[in-house]
């Protein structure tokens, strides 16, 4: 089931218009799609998983995600943020997974 869910997964990001990227509780990339990248202007060859959120943003835009968003997050609730980034409109939810 784990593995229907990923496929799952990366088949609704590859086939959504908008950039997507997920982020695990240590801020580290999940997976992304083709348009993350490409918005984003990042190398489509360079391997996004795994890395920390600061080396995807910078350190400025990192710590005003974690500022604005994640640390108002609470497992009783999502918290949605939307600004602009380098001219780039971008919306961002943090929603904890409850716990099994």
């Amino acid at each position: 089931i784990l593995q229907q869910t990923k496929d799952n997964l990366d088949l609704t990001l590859a086939n959504i218009k908008h950039g997507a990227c997920l982020f695990d509780a240590d801020l580290r990339v999940v997976t992304h799609n083709a348009q993350f990248a490409e918005i984003w202007q990042l190398d489509p060859m360079f391997n996004l998983r795994g890395k920390p959120l600061v080396e995807v943003f910078g350190l400025k835009t990192a710590a005003m995600i974690e500022r604005k968003l994640l640390l108002p997050a609470t497992e009783a609730r999502a918290c949605d943020y939307q600004t602009t980034v380098r001219r780039r409109p971008i919306t961002a939810r943090a929603q904890p997974l409850s716990p099994k």
